[in-house]
This record gives C-alpha cells, sequence and structure tokens, in this order.
C-alpha cells in the first residue's frame, strides 16, 4: 500500500483539489493541520497512526519524500535482509542546531534548547519495521 500524508492547504481550490483526488484515488492521508514545514513532526505522527490502525500486517514501512526516487526492486530485496526491530537510513551525527530566522529548518531555543541534535536518521527516506 501506498499513501500520501500531507496537511491541509489555506488555498481553498488546492484544498478542493486534494479531496477531489482523495475520493478518486484514495491514497492521501490528510492531516488536520496547515501543510507547512513546522507540521511534519504532526503529518508523520497521523500516518503512523493510520499505519498502526489500518496496516497490522505490514512488516516494514518506507518513509520517503516527494522528490525522493526509490528503486523499489533494490528495497524488496533490502528488506530480505533487515531486521524487523530497526531503523535504516542516512544518519546525521554532530548536526548544528538551525537557529538563524531567516533559514528553514530554524529551531528557536524554547522549542530545543542545545544546540546539536542526538544522532538521528534524516527524514527525507528511512526504514523501519513495523515493529518499531
Amino acid at each position: 500500500a501506498m499513501v500520501f500524508a500531507l496537511g491541509r492547504s489555506t488555498n481553498d481550490t488546492l484544498q478542493a483539489e486534494i479531496q477531489q483526488e482523495a475520493k478518486i484515488y484514495q491514497d492521501i492521508l490528510q492531516a488536520n493541520t496547515i501543510d507547512i514545514l513546522q507540521t511534519q513532526p504532526l503529518r508523520m505522527l497521523s500516518a503512523l497512526m493510520w499505519i498502526e490502525e489500518y496496516c497490522p500486517e505490514a512488516e516494514f514501512i518506507l518513509k520517503t519524500d516527494d522528490d525522493v526516487w526509490i528503486n523499489v526492486p533494490h528495497f524488496m530485496n533490502f528488506t530480505k535482509k533487515i531486521k524487523s526491530y530497526a531503523i535504516y537510513g542516512h544518519l546525521a551525527e554532530h548536526q548544528k542546531v538551525n537557529r538563524d530566522p531567516a533559514q528553514d529548518h530554524v529551531v528557536v531555543k524554547n522549542q530545543y534548547a542545545p544546540d546539536e541534535f542526538p544522532t538521528f536518521v534524516w527524514s527525507w527516506s528511512y526504514i523501519f519495521g513495523s515493529s518499531v
């Protein structure tokens, strides 16, 4: 199964088009939040809750951005070799927190106080077992 997880649009015309496409293809999971960079964690949480309820038989979950190309045969072969209790992706280590308000991905001190993030997997694409 494949779903597109997104938030709501503030553009009424675009929102109507999204709803029409969702009716036709039934592959859009729309979180009840505005689709902006800062609400990305809420969209992912909504997707995880949906997966837990509607895809309990899924062995692995692939999360990827819409501008990432996935080699499906390689992915399917890779899932035969990995553990279902782990997360796989590109690790970011010793990543400095961006405090510049003029840039994207800015994080203010009251959101996250340390100046460096703990090790994490980049969000553009990662795989994890459903047991995670």
